[in-house]
């Protein structure tokens, strides 16, 4: 019988009772939560109830308060995170353990071996004749010896403290001092021969580098230990670079393969490395802060992402951390982090959902602040938002309708409340991005030159509610200090009735506008700078009644007349859908006093004219009634918009209004310049200060008194009539901005 060693005494002695009952438990939550089963059985019912619950289980509920924050703060069964920790330890406490004991053994064994030969040397020379009795007739006494062992144990006996405390000293695995040297073997061998055995060495070394959060390193011990920042960024990097292409060789799996990788047979046998370095990336990724690194983790993790998708909590957690990156981060980290948004969002219907909830909620929460500055980086958001919604109709549709149905209700409150509250839910920035996003969102895949079929694209549908609420968004509070927003949602409208050929009437809430007090009195003179439409959504108290908001105001509104008829100017009823607009602007020209706007509705009154008189003489050659669809259709068709009198002239002062624009942008860019002056700077920015302050209470003050006049004008009369079966089909509000 062979000799049973001191390093598997001790472990049996000290080690053997908890790593058996480790095994017993892990294996437990293994078949519990659906990550093996037992040979030879069958799965219970129970287990495989939970299984599909935890397939099923969603980053966001269906409240949609708790939307976000289940993404923001990333709330997962407390059982779960215990278990990945648990696994995670066990994991990294075996292998340290077996490199220790292989060590351990290594050197026992050579040790064993000189000293056997050192005592047959003896009995060589004390005893020959016993010697060659041993060499003929037990030959295996010679080569391995036996004697050792008992003196081993007696010494166990003799002094069992001294030796315990040296187990234990033993036992506490000692960290490697992490070298440059030791990287690049790794990589060596990765590159050359995709060795898991360097693959696992260099995931137990970036698990030391993820460390970085003091509270996560307390009280754990691991393989490596990195002292050195250049060092760190190494291992990281060559990590992330070469790491996914091992796990890729051994599971026969490219990128271009739709299926996952653990669908793979041998997926068994890296599924442990795979799961301990995916979540080494997110721990990396919630802790860096050098943005360069950053970007090249979250870069060469897009080809991870699949292996992400194989673990549903792991995938959620990356989701989170790529939505914050993507809402947040600098611009390079925002196109990466979308990209990998995108990838990670085709791998399974349900994190399609997940991301497109996600993508539209962490976009509203970050499109608040509205200033020339955010204004181009608000557009990339909702760009990749229309992007991400592209991908899957069916998915798409089902969570538009969601919060296209909640800006509804929020509006619809505010219309029967009529407070200053619920006024304020509705008219804000994020209310008004949301409008312009599911325009843009309709636009972009309803376009009627594509020749999308409305019965295969159920997009579609949300063109009649989405027009109903910006249409009831401008009639909310129709004063003169929110025409700005006015000016948003008409915007909006012309986008959709261009690129859906669907009509909607927006002539009545521009001419409303032309019509108001605002432009017909008389103005006062003001030094005031001329107002910026394009980046306000309410007109401070001192713009009103003055020369400079006029103005402002009339070049709008006729500018967005001018856009509508430019629009329909290949409509074959253009001559009859214009007839209200020449009455309204003849009308205006005798009333008006104001020479310079007199003179722009002029001008926009002769190219309506132009344009009627030139589709009569185009439709008067036809032989078709009105009825047959088709041939009225080919009718416009035939004539390009760009081509009429109006569409030539709207072209026109289009590039007239983008050159203002770039102009207007550059001087702004200069004048954000610092100054290179120093004198009264202290004083200068107390009196800024100030400003600020009184400016900030002035608004809130005006504010109120625009709200309460509102609540004035409002008899709860009007609202008598009113369903009571309107308040049946409620949901909790998800409000999309402060009061402030």
């Amino acid at each position: 019988m062979a000799k049973t060693k001191k390093s598997t005494k001790r472990f049996v002695q000290n080690k053997l009772k908890g790593v058996l009952e480790r095994r017993k438990q892990y294996k437990k939550k293994k078949e519990l939560y659906g990550g093996g089963k037992p040979k030879g059985k069958k799965i219970p019912e129970h287990y495989k109830q939970k299984e599909e619950e935890d397939n099923t289980e969603n980053l966001i509920t269906e409240e949609d308060e708790d939307l976000w924050d289940e993404i923001e703060n990333g709330e997962d069964n407390e059982v779960e995170d215990e278990e990945e920790e648990e696994d995670d330890d066990e994991m990294e406490e075996e292998e340290l353990e077996e490199e220790d004991n292989e060590e351990e053994e290594e050197e026992e064994d050579i040790n064993e071996i000189e000293e056997h030969k050192k005592q047959l040397e003896e009995l060589k020379e004390k005893d020959p004749e016993f010697y060659k009795f041993l060499q003929e007739n037990d030959k295996e006494l010679l080569a391995f010896g036996n004697d050792e062992g008992n003196e081993e144990e007696e010494e166990v006996e003799e002094a069992p403290e001294t030796e315990m405390d040296e187990e234990e000293e033993e036992d506490i695995p000692k960290a490697k001092q992490l070298t440059k040297f030791m990287i690049i073997n790794w990589q060596k061998q990765i590159v050359e021969k995709n060795s898991l055995k360097s693959t696992r060495k260099m995931i137990l070394a970036l698990r030391a580098a993820a460390a970085i959060d003091e509270e996560y390193a307390e009280g754990k011990e691991f393989g490596f230990a990195i002292d050195n920042i250049s060092i760190f960024n190494k291992l990281v990097l060559t990590a992330v670079k070469y790491i996914t292409p091992v796990f890729n060789y051994h599971l026969n799996y490219t990128e271009d393969s739709k299926q996952l990788p653990s669908q793979s047979k041998k997926w068994s046998k890296v599924q442990p490395l795979v799961k301990h370095y995916l979540q080494n990336i997110i721990r990396l990724l919630k802790q860096l802060t050098d943005q360069k690194i950053l970007y090249f983790v979250c870069k060469n993790s897009q080809a991870a992402v699949k292996y992400f998708a194989c673990f549903p909590k792991l995938s959620k957690e990356y989701l989170k951390l790529m939505l914050n990156f993507w809402a947040v981060s600098e611009e390079k980290i925002k196109i990466v982090s979308f990209l990998n948004i995108r990838s990670l969002s085709l791998c399974s219907s349900q994190l399609m959902n997940i991301s497109l909830k996600g993508i539209y909620l962490a976009f509203v929460r970050n499109c608040k602040a509205t200033s020339i500055h955010t204004w181009t980086i608000i557009n990339f958001m909702m760009n990749c938002v229309v992007e991400l919604y592209g991908l899957d109709f069916v998915a798409s549709y089902q969570t538009a309708f969601v919060y296209i149905r909640q800006l509804a209700i929020q509006l619809r409150n505010a219309i029967i409340l009529k407070k200053k509250e619920s006024f304020r839910i509705v008219y804000n920035w994020q209310y008004v991005h949301c409008l312009r996003l599911w325009s843009r969102l309709v636009t972009t895949y309803c376009d009627y030159t594509t020749g999308t079929d409305e019965t295969e694209n159920l997009l579609f549908s949300l063109i009649y509610p989405i027009t109903q609420i910006t249409i009831g968004t401008i009639c909310l509070v129709p004063t003169s200090r929110f025409f700005p927003l006015r000016f948003h949602c008409i915007r909006a409208l012309l986008e959709i009735h261009e690129k859906t050929r669907t009509y909607i009437p927006v002539a009545p809430y521009l001419f409303e506008v032309l019509n108001s007090s605002e432009i017909q009195q008389k103005a006062k003179a003001s030094t005031l700078k001329p107002f910026d439409f394009r980046f306000n959504i309410k007109a401070n108290k001192s713009y009103l009644h003055t020369r400079v908001y006029q103005d402002g105001l009339a070049e709008e509104t006729l500018s967005l007349l001018l856009h509508f008829y430019a629009q329909s100017s290949n409509s074959i009823a253009f001559p009859e859908l214009v007839i209200p607009a020449q009455i309204q602007l003849k009308r205006f020209i005798k009333k008006s006093k104001n020479i310079k706007v007199n003179k722009q509705v002029q001008q926009l009154l002769e190219k309506i004219n132009q344009t009627s008189a030139f589709i009569e003489s185009q439709r008067s050659s036809v032989d078709f009634s009105p009825s047959e669809k088709e041939k009225v259709m080919a009718f416009e068709r035939a004539i390009n918009p760009k081509e009429t009198p109006i569409g030539k002239y709207f072209n026109s002062i289009k590039k007239i209004q983008e050159r203002k624009e770039q102009d207007a942008a550059n001087m702004n860019e200069a004048k954000g310049v610092p100054n290179k002056t120093n004198n009264n700077k202290n004083s200068k920015k107390n009196k800024n200060k100030k400003q600020a302050k009184e400016e900030r209470k002035q608004e809130i003050e005006e504010d109120e008194s625009e709200y309460e006049e509102v609540d004035n004008e409002v008899n709860d009369s009007d609202f008598d009539e009113m369903d009571e079966d309107n308040d049946m089909d409620i949901v909790e509000d998800f409000v999309l901005s402060d009061d402030e």
